[in-house]
């Protein structure tokens, strides 16, 4: 679409508006962007001064009558970010009072994003995003050793699958929890009491911050290194591949030493999961066989 007929088409549609509408928004925004970006390259070549002035040479008359310049656009992309940061400040204002829990909470997710089938991330991990990693980024500080992965979040689809396996009763230990999204949303979904351990200290203190700011009191994070970490009190342990090679053995190891005195269940998703399987202590319970899928296993 061109960036005039782009520009037009959004400024009619009142619906873009609506709270409720965040899919439709954020397509227009990423629509909006798109054209900037054509108008910059139509205007003139890469790093001259006059680059962005106004919109492209085949649409610049038509588009000068209408008074349309490309700050207007950028102003219509504020005004329609603004309607986010209001719609998501009011879903973070409701849930610290305590509403939006279980079947609830993941109605509220489905009722505003599609869920796709299959790899990588989804307009739901954008949804997601902007209710409960809400702050600035935070820089890692800590340089990783070599079998530590660097972090990677897990898509939102598979936590949702993986609290359909998780009751109130139990507290669920994400290992390698990096800015705490899964122990959120797993104790939302499910009500459960959740714990992350987290060996970045920015990353953990986001995380603390992120379920303060929510009031999630059952959710809390654990600074410090998963080889040294209580597995006492989990119930259900899962890994986004957080390790490899022998510092996932010895925490494997670790819990292997928890399954002899009683039963818990073991989560994996991504290429540690090949390596659960060959336990013989862990029963398999589901494994698909793919790297993309949620494996589930019974210890003790």
């Amino acid at each position: 679409m061109r960036s005039l007929d782009a520009y037009e088409a959004i400024v009619r549609d009142a619906a873009l508006f609506d709270e409720r509408n965040f899919e439709g928004r954020l397509e227009a925004i990423e629509l909006l962007e798109l054209a900037v970006l054509q108008a910059t390259a139509e205007v003139a070549g890469p790093g001259s001064p006059a680059a962005g002035a106004d919109w492209g040479r085949d649409s610049q008359a038509a588009a000068a009558n209408r008074g349309l310049t490309r700050g207007r656009v950028e102003r219509l992309i504020a005004a329609l970010e603004a309607v986010d940061e209001r719609f998501f400040a009011r879903l973070r204002a409701e849930i610290a009072a305590g509403r939006h829990r279980g079947r609830d909470f993941e109605e509220l997710l489905l009722q505003h994003c599609v869920v796709e089938d299959g790899p990588g991330y989804d307009m739901l991990d954008v949804f997601v995003n902007r209710l409960c990693s809400f702050l600035p980024m935070p820089v890692p500080t800590r340089v990783l050793e070599a079998e530590m992965v660097d972090f990677h979040k897990t898509p939102a689809r598979v936590v949702l699958q993986l609290a359909r396996r998780v009751v109130a009763e139990d507290v669920f230990v994400d290992l390698g929890a990096g800015l705490g999204q899964v122990a959120m949303l797993v104790h939302l979904l499910t009500g459960a009491r959740t714990r992350g351990v987290e060996i970045e200290p920015v990353f953990c203190g986001y995380a603390r911050q992120c379920a303060a700011e929510l009031r999630l009191a059952d959710v809390a994070f654990c600074e410090g290194d998963a080889r040294f970490a209580d597995y006492s009190q989990g119930t259900v342990f899962f890994m986004y591949t957080p390790f490899r090679g022998e510092l996932l053995e010895t925490v494997f190891g670790l819990l292997r030493r928890e399954a002899l005195s009683r039963s818990f269940m073991l989560v994996t998703f991504g290429p540690c999961s090949a390596y659960a399987a060959r336990q013989d202590w862990l029963r398999v319970e589901e494994y698909p066989g793919r790297g993309d899928g949620l494996c589930f296993f019974r210890a003790g």
